[in-house]
């Protein structure tokens, strides 16, 4: 099973990998899972208020898989899927 560590470093490396446009799609997505004022916010606290909200977990990303497809970022939905998918 992954750490909370290891899934803190995917997420940081999702959005290390994500260009300025991706980001934007990305998070227009996320729509109401994210507050208005926190959408300009980086990647990796948007992803921590996914953690609180418990729409992310290490052991359940199908919600970000999910997002990651509908936004096009095929490469990145994969390397999540693959994390969660490792035992």
């Amino acid at each position: 099973m992954p750490s909370d560590f290891e899934f803190r470093k995917l997420l940081i490396d999702i959005a290390d990998e994500m260009s300025n446009e991706e980001r934007k799609s990305f998070v227009f997505l996320l729509g109401d899972d994210i507050p208005k004022r926190k959408r300009d916010d980086p990647l990796v606290e948007i992803f921590d208020i996914l953690i609180s909200a418990g729409r992310i977990e290490e052991t359940d990303c199908s919600y970000l898989v999910k997002a990651l497809e509908a936004a096009k970022l095929l490469a990145l939905a994969y390397k999540v899927a693959r994390f969660e998918n490792r035992k």
